[in-house]
């Protein structure tokens, strides 16, 4: 069985910050609701917005 993936700082799950920032959060609110830094997010946010080529 397969873990969910997680920030290491925050333990957050990855798929919970992005349902949150597609649904129109703003990085700073989840960066402090997670606990979780700001550039972390940048990063995630970044890597799964790209398009498959």
């Amino acid at each position: 069985m397969s873990r969910p993936a997680i920030f290491a700082r925050g333990a957050a799950r990855v798929s919970d910050v992005l349902e949150r920032f597609w649904a129109g959060d703003d990085l700073d609110s989840l960066a402090e609701d997670f606990g979780v830094p700001r550039a972390e997010l940048e990063d995630v946010v970044r890597v799964a917005s790209r398009r498959a080529v």
